[in-house]
């Protein structure tokens, strides 16, 4: 068998043997350079803040735990609604806000300001609370939150720990 005939059969191996590597080599360029290339874009800095009032309004949910502040709501047909609250060690507030989203219709949404009748007690006359799912909030001047969510018309509610 000649040289040249040996060559000729070899080709193939020699072929596959130098191909596959120089076949990785590159794709792992064209990887690297697509990686580098498309990489996701950084954030925006409006996300940082959308984050940090996360986390401020997470914390105002946990200093309303660590404090033992508890409510109850109560909601008359009339629209009078009445807080009795309750407080571990926090000093009771004069005025409470309380927020009450509907959970489909946002025309009903209701922002209230309650005054205390009695200490640990707290009013507010609105409209007549409509039937369905309600998202209530509770808090006192940014110090405090509770959430709950209530069905109506309900009479009473507890809300928090």
């Amino acid at each position: 068998m000649s040289s040249v005939s040996r060559w000729r059969n070899a080709t193939p191996v020699m072929w596959a043997m130098i191909g596959i590597p120089l076949a990785t080599i590159v794709a792992s360029a064209v990887t690297i350079f697509l990686a580098v290339d498309g990489a996701e874009p950084k954030l925006p800095p409006q996300y940082v803040s959308e984050g940090k009032a996360l986390e401020a309004d997470l914390a105002l949910g946990e200093a309303a735990r660590v404090a033992g502040i508890r409510a109850e709501l109560m909601i008359e047909d009339s629209g009078r609604i009445e807080v009795d609250l309750v407080s571990n060690t926090q000093a009771l507030p004069k005025t409470l806000r309380l927020r009450m989203t509907h959970a489909t219709l946002p025309a009903l949404d209701r922002d209230l300001a309650l005054r205390a009748v009695t200490p640990g007690r707290y009013s507010a006359q609105t409209a007549p609370v409509s039937t369905g799912t309600w998202l209530v909030q509770l808090d006192a001047e940014s110090q405090w939150r509770l959430r709950a969510r209530i069905r109506a018309p309900t009479a009473q509610a507890a809300i928090g720990d």
